[in-house]
């Protein structure tokens, strides 16, 4: 019996044993290690953006002086020149540089054939700023055309007669609408032998170097001032071809 009880203690503590170093060897192990963390990168940090700067408006357009603005009815005015003629005008919004270095906006009355060239001519006029004093239909001066030059109105239809020496019963071609003046006081009509009056220096006259004679010549309208006997210079005129 003793033996027996010996043998069985000794199995017990051989068990015990086992069990220990088991147990023992699990607790002192290091830890298995954990699978690697996933790394998300962050997305990228926007810098902000700049403002746009705001457009820098444009200049205000300088303001414009209307010296007409009229109706045909109003421009043409109520007088007993044929109908045939009257038909055929028109009427011509233009800007110019006054002689104050104004923008301004007139009209002149010509032959309807004329009209989109006699337009062009004032817009290289204008480009060129060479000042014109004033634009107005002449109807505005009773169709008096030394009223209109006493105000140094440029103007083109205008149903009369031709003026100066020899002229006679003649129709002027103003009366044709095929005809304009430009600045009347700087640029006289002067007959035969007279020279009082045309200072080439001044402002507003019209010179062979001026803007306004190459705008008008280029086009083919005769100048006044060519003529070899009278010299009419504020008048260009383009007779029916």
């Amino acid at each position: 019996m003793a033996k027996t009880g010996i043998l069985a203690s000794v199995a017990a503590f051989g068990i015990l044993g086992l069990l220990l170093v088991y147990f023992g060897r699990r607790y002192f192990e290091a830890p298995a290690p954990l699978p690697p963390r996933r790394v998300v990168p962050s997305p990228p940090i926007k810098a902000k953006a700049k403002p746009k700067a705001r457009p820098k408006a444009n200049p205000a357009p300088p303001s414009l002086r209307i010296a007409s603005r009229e109706t045909r009815k109003r421009a043409l005015g109520e007088n007993d020149f044929p109908e045939t003629v009257l038909k055929s005008m028109a009427v011509v919004p233009v800007r110019y540089v006054d002689f104050q270095g104004r923008l301004s906006e007139g009209q002149i009355v010509v032959h309807r054939d004329l009209a989109e060239e006699v337009r062009a001519i004032f817009d290289e006029i204008l480009a060129a700023e060479s000042p014109i004093e004033k634009v107005v239909p002449i109807v505005a001066y009773g169709w008096d055309d030394e009223a209109s030059i006493a105000d140094n109105n440029s103007s083109g239809f205008n149903y009369r007669k031709k003026i100066g020496p020899g002229a006679g019963e003649s129709l002027s071609v103003h009366a044709y609408g095929r005809a304009i003046d430009i600045n009347p006081r700087q640029n006289p009509y002067l007959g035969k032998g007279e020279l009082k009056g045309y200072a080439p220096d001044q402002k507003g006259t019209i010179t062979r170097d001026s803007p306004i004679y190459r705008a008008f010549r280029k086009r083919g309208w005769r100048w006044g001032g060519d003529w070899k006997v009278t010299k009419d210079y504020q008048h260009f005129e383009k007779r029916r071809t």
